[in-house]
């Protein structure tokens, strides 16, 4: 009798954990359709989901239309600067960049401020296939015309531009930029471009970039998105003491003037610290490398030599191995205390061998499939993260199937160099996220 209770109680026992998992399983199928109603995936590395895609930086700052200054080729830009602000050297920050990616390189820069002969023959020199950023300032060129008691209307005519647009049809990036504040000038110079376009016999890419007026807040937060630094002591206003632009707090002097040129001096001051330490102890690439790429590199090794306490060239050199083969490959940099791999993407054209950024990418990360190493971290800097932050994101959900078969992990990173520290991809969308909640205030 006791026997058979004592099976009773097995069975019913058996039964209860069945019903338990049973339980267990409709519950987890649940979270998974609620999941995917909601559009979120699986996360991997313990990483928090992005479950949207962040704005479009390029176009937060300069307008819907701006993104097309990603496209191939040569591009005429009809730029409508702000009326109390001055963005155009920001503009044109990105502008170099996309250069860079595309062409590999630094691209030649010309600033037309008034239209006699010598500028003239500026003009025919520098819009060429070759690759260059010309700017016709017409502010200026409108007060050059009242000064000399000329129309500018009749300076920047059809006749005047006709045979310079038509040498701009075909060849490698290159921009062309008519940067006004006028709204009259704005408006005829459109007239001419597209009456232009529409004379000739082949396509003229033709973009209006209209900036969007910002706050002060706004361009702090992306200085600090796109040059990895907080703002600290700028002036709080903006002050108009010439007719080229104003001065103070314009987006060119919190972004372009103090963010970039800050950046690359915590950048270039590593060369220097202690008595270049970690600079010697970074090898330079073999190939051509830009000088950002060896920056970023030094940046890491530095990191690395500060948390695993290493106070000397060697130590640091037996430990975080740059530019060293490690099972087969050769990463930008191995850390063989955490045995993970540090790969430096600028996706600059002279850094990925002529490579399409995404291909580039995308390549570095295959390259560890066969390899033991299985932590790679890639790092850009910071303004490249922020216009190929959706490639990113996309690349990421696209290999979780391959970070699950080989048991690898992938993280995308940028640089906080004024910390000295780096920032994984899941934390930069609600930063540019913020930028909205700002703007609706």
């Amino acid at each position: 009798m006791v026997k058979e209770i004592g099976l009773l109680d097995k069975k019913i026992d058996e039964k209860l954990l069945e019903k338990l998992e049973e339980r267990r399983k409709i519950e987890i199928q649940k979270l998974q359709i609620s999941a995917i109603s909601k559009g979120a995936e699986p996360s991997l590395g313990g990483e928090e989901e992005i479950e949207e895609e962040p704005p479009e930086i390029i176009k937060f700052i300069f307008g819907n239309n701006s993104t097309q200054i990603l496209s191939k080729g040569p591009i005429v830009i009809l730029y409508k600067e702000l009326e109390n602000d001055s963005t155009i050297g920001s503009f044109e920050t990105l502008c170099i960049r996309i250069f860079r990616e595309k062409k590999g390189g630094e691209p030649g820069y010309f600033s037309i401020k008034n239209l006699d002969p010598y500028n003239i023959r500026e003009v025919e020199k520098y819009i060429k296939p070759e690759g260059n950023i010309v700017r016709i300032d017409l502010d200026t060129l409108k007060k050059d015309a009242e000064e000399s008691k000329r129309n500018i209307f009749e300076i920047v005519s059809s006749e005047r531009l006709r045979e310079t647009l038509d040498r701009f049809i075909v060849g490698d990036i290159s921009f062309l930029i008519f940067k006004t504040r006028d709204e009259k000038l704005y408006e005829y110079c459109k007239q001419v471009l597209m009456n232009l376009s529409a004379s000739v016999e082949h396509p003229l890419r033709i973009i209006e970039v209209i900036p969007q007026k910002l706050s002060i807040e706004e361009k702090k937060i992306l200085t600090k998105l796109a040059w990895g630094l907080s703002v600290k002591g700028i002036e709080t206003d903006i002050k108009v003491i010439s007719s080229d632009r104003p001065i103070g707090t314009t987006l060119d002097d919190i972004f372009n003037k103090f963010g970039k040129t800050k950046h690359e001096e915590y950048l270039e001051n590593l060369q220097k610290e202690k008595y270049g330490m970690y600079w010697d102890a970074t090898k330079p690439h073999e190939g051509q490398e830009s000088d950002l790429h060896r920056q970023i590199k030094t940046f890491i090794v530095k990191l690395l030599a500060k948390k695993h306490n290493l106070r000397t060239k060697e130590e640091i050199k037996e430990k975080v191995l740059t530019e060293k083969e490690v099972n087969g490959i050769k990463p930008d940099i191995y850390d063989t205390i955490e045995e993970t791999a540090y790969e430096i993407e600028t996706l600059f054209s002279e850094d990925n061998e002529g490579k399409a950024p995404r291909d580039k990418l995308n390549e570095t990360i295959e390259k560890y499939e066969k390899t033991p190493i299985r932590k790679i971290n890639i790092v850009l800097d910071n303004i490249t993260f922020l216009i190929h932050i959706r490639d990113l994101l996309g690349i990421k959900r696209n290999i979780r199937d391959w970070e699950n078969k080989t048991g690898k992990s992938v993280a995308f990173l940028t640089l906080d160099v004024e910390n000295y520290k780096l920032i994984p991809i899941n934390k930069i969308p609600k930063k540019i996220k913020s930028l909205n909640k700002v703007s609706e205030k």
